[in-house]
C-alpha cells in the first residue's frame, strides 16, 4: 500500500499540472490603430477583448500583455466603464479595453510611451490577459486578434 501511495505521489510530481479553466469565455478579440490627423500627433493601438463571464465568484481583470508591453485594462459593461465597486456577475458580457500610445517622434508627447515588460508566465499566442478569480491570479492566452481597419482622427 505504501508503495502505491509513493508511486502516485511521484507521478503527480512528474506529470504537468492541468491548467484550470478560465472563469470566462473569450467571444472576440480585435485591434484597431488610430492615427492622428495632425503632424506630430502620434497614433495608438487599441485592443478590445469581448468576454462572457461564466462564474458567480469574484473576478477582477487586471492587465494584458501584447507585443511585449503590459497594458492596463478598462472594463466596459452595457456601454459604460465599470467603477471599482461595481459587481461583475455570471453571464455579464464585458469588453476589456487596452491602449498603447505610439508618439510620432520619441519624447514628442506628454503621454506615457510604451514600456516593454516581460509577461508573468510564458505563453504562445497574441496576448495574455491576467485576471484574479476568487483573489487568486490566473492567466488566459489569446491565440488570435482580428485586425480592424485603421481610423484617422481629425
Amino acid at each position: 500500500m505504501g508503495y502505491l501511495i509513493a508511486l502516485m505521489a511521484l507521478i503527480g510530481c512528474v506529470l504537468p499540472k492541468q491548467q484550470q479553466a478560465a472563469p470566462f469565455t473569450l467571444l472576440e478579440a480585435g485591434m484597431q490603430e488610430q492615427r492622428s490627423g495632425v503632424h506630430g500627433g502620434g497614433s495608438s493601438q487599441d485592443f478590445t477583448f469581448k468576454v462572457l463571464v461564466t462564474t458567480d465568484d469574484k473576478i477582477v481583470f487586471d492587465s494584458v500583455w501584447v507585443e511585449g508591453q503590459m497594458l492596463g485594462l478598462r472594463i466596459e459593461k452595457e456601454g459604460h466603464l465599470l467603477g471599482k465597486n461595481e459587481r461583475i456577475a455570471k453571464n455579464d458580457i464585458l469588453i476589456l479595453h487596452a491602449s498603447s500610445f505610439i508618439p510620432s517622434e520619441p519624447g514628442s508627447s506628454t503621454l506615457p510611451e510604451p514600456v516593454k515588460s516581460e509577461p508573468p508566465v510564458k505563453f504562445t499566442g497574441k496576448a495574455l490577459i491576467r485576471y484574479y478569480h476568487a483573489d487568486k491570479p490566473g492567466h488566459f492566452t489569446v491565440t488570435a486578434i482580428r485586425e480592424l481597419p485603421p481610423v484617422i482622427m481629425h
